[in-house]
């Protein structure tokens, strides 16, 4: 009988060691519990919420009817642009602490801008070892601490950086198309597809060379074709607990023609965004998971277009006037010399520039932190709690390497982000203004209040905690706060902390939604044309 039991217990043994786990494909190291969630987050890139009702979005509205959508969401921080608002969301802290100012920004040491979001410092991981340094922690992190042996995924198409972002910290695959040849990185749309990713950060070889994931571009949508392929082939091999996945052809689409102001174009290439999710969803079910999955979808900015086109000459000539130059041409934007800003950003805020509204330029206070203050000709002409709006979203850049001024601007003007001629981009985003900050967000999946419709002004940097606190998880060294209004079973102390929050920022952003309105209104006035 002895003899038995100890034959038993040696091929068990021995089974424990040669026969894989089946917990989840492609790993054996994966603790797993009956209670552990996965998460699906969409970032539809460059969405306005007014895209969506111009066209059929039945998976987009299947997750609305099992969630809590927000009307009025908006992105809540600065700079609203790519790179910037994915590790916002992924890491759910402000970028002036984790650190991604921009496409390009400031070395404090030598006082040299660089574009840190190339090619090359994606690939090379240097992008997110700068994220990482900071001291941040993201929602891939925190997963992790908790199930060991999980897997995190980050992919885009072209956009390599919004994937860089998302990945911040914690991401094991971090992957997109390779973009190397591309000749622009402000055009990132390609004729082929070839996985890529951050070194270090890559997937198991047969998705990387998958011969249905190399190859030529088919269609105007393939980009975010391409980009669901690879996440079903992630599912499929890895099955990644948290998948984050940038789908960039809205944004691409939106850029070349006049955004809402071309509602055909517009509206099939949120048709097929939404087919892709619903691609998504379905291969969730198919694996048994869907009832397991927090989804998210949202935006990470909107998108304007220009229709009034602010010069530049007058703004450099006014910052030369103070005794400097610019060093970036941009809403936000370092000069050489930051002791002369206050100077530089008053000469353009009392010039009368049609477009700008005002100047807000960085201090260092008393403590060693930064601020931004608006000039003495800004607070004649921006008050209230449009002046709290800006200053609110000024500070959540406000660090060392942060701009030197930043220029609100009104609704459908631009001042920058220019093709090869010199024109301005027929639409684009990076001004401060509603229509750029304004953001769709559903929220659905187990946890989640259903069917609801709430106008709470959710931000980006919220999500993260959000979606944490869903999955059991505690959110920890985060800026945003939990969205308790959509929380089946939050606590009062996440409820108090969210209440105080939307007292505080309801009227902040309700000034800026108002200040659009008024712009359009102007604008339409003095054209003759309407505007949206």
């Amino acid at each position: 009988m002895k003899n038995k039991i100890r034959f038993l217990v040696l091929t068990l043994v021995l089974l424990s060691i040669l026969v894989p786990s089946c917990s989840a494909p492609g790993d054996q190291q994966r603790i797993t519990s009956p209670d552990q969630k996965y998460l699906v987050v969409f970032v539809v890139d460059a969405c306005r919420p007014d895209y969506l009702p111009l066209c059929d979005i039945p998976n987009i509205k299947k997750l609305a009817s099992e969630g809590t959508s927000y009307t009025s969401a908006w992105v809540g921080s600065l700079s609203n642009i790519t790179p910037v608002v994915h590790p916002t969301l992924s890491t759910g802290a402000f970028p002036s602490r984790h650190g991604v100012q921009g496409f390009m920004w400031k070395n404090p040491d030598t006082g040299f801008v660089y574009w840190y979001t190339q090619w090359d410092d994606i690939y090379l991981g240097e992008f997110n070892d700068n994220i990482k340094a900071t001291g941040v922690t993201s929602i891939g992190t925190l997963y992790k601490e908790k199930y060991p042996g999980a897997k995190v995924a980050a992919i885009s198409t072209g956009k390599f950086y919004a994937a860089a972002g998302m990945g911040a910290d914690g991401a094991d695959y971090i992957l997109f198309n390779d973009s190397a040849t591309v000749a622009s990185p402000d055009i990132t749309s390609t004729d082929k597809f070839v996985v890529s990713g951050v070194r270090g950060h890559l997937a198991p070889p047969d998705i990387m060379t998958d011969p249905e994931l190399t190859r030529e571009k088919s269609s105007e949508f393939d980009e975010d074709i391409w980009v669901t392929d690879l996440a079903l082939k992630l599912l499929e091999k890895v099955r990644p607990e948290v998948l984050m996945i940038n789908l960039p052809q809205v944004d691409e689409t939106g850029h070349w023609c006049m955004s809402i102001n071309d509602p055909e174009i517009m509206g099939k290439v949120v048709s097929n965004a939404d087919r892709q999710i619903g691609r998504v969803m379905e291969a969730y079910k198919k694996a048994g998971i869907y009832d397991r999955t927090i989804f998210v979808v949202t935006a990470d900015h909107g998108m304007t277009p220009t229709m009034h086109v602010i010069p530049q000459p007058p703004v450099r000539q006014l910052v030369k006037k103070a005794g400097t130059k610019i060093q970036l041409i941009a809403p936000e934007f370092y000069i050489h010399d930051p002791s002369k800003a206050a100077d530089a950003a008053e000469n353009i805020a009392s010039a009368g520039i049609p477009g700008i509204k005002g100047a807000y330029y960085k201090l260092k206070q008393s403590d060693g932190s930064y601020a931004y203050a608006p000039t003495p000709t800004t607070e004649k002409q921006i008050t209230g709690d449009l002046d709290n709006c800006f200053r609110y979203l000024s500070s959540t850049i406000a660090s060392d390497i942060s701009c030197d001024i930043i220029l609100p601007q009104a609704e459908n003007w631009r001042y920058v982000i220019t093709l090869w001629s010199g024109k301005a981009w027929p639409s684009s985003h990076e001004t401060i203004t509603w229509n750029c900050q304004h953001v769709p967000l559903i929220i659905a999946g187990p946890g989640v209040k259903k069917g609801l419709y709430i106008d709470s002004p959710a931000r980006i940097v919220d999500i993260a905690p959000t979606v944490l606190t869903l999955m059991d998880i505690t959110p920890k060294k985060m800026d945003g706060v939990v969205l308790a209004d959509c929380v089946e079973k939050a606590t009062l102390q996440q409820v108090e902390a969210q209440n105080a929050v939307t007292q505080y920022l309801k009227p902040l952003s309700a000034a800026l939604k108002a200040a659009s309105e008024s712009d359009l209104a102007e604008n339409t006035r003095q054209s003759g044309k309407q505007e949206k």
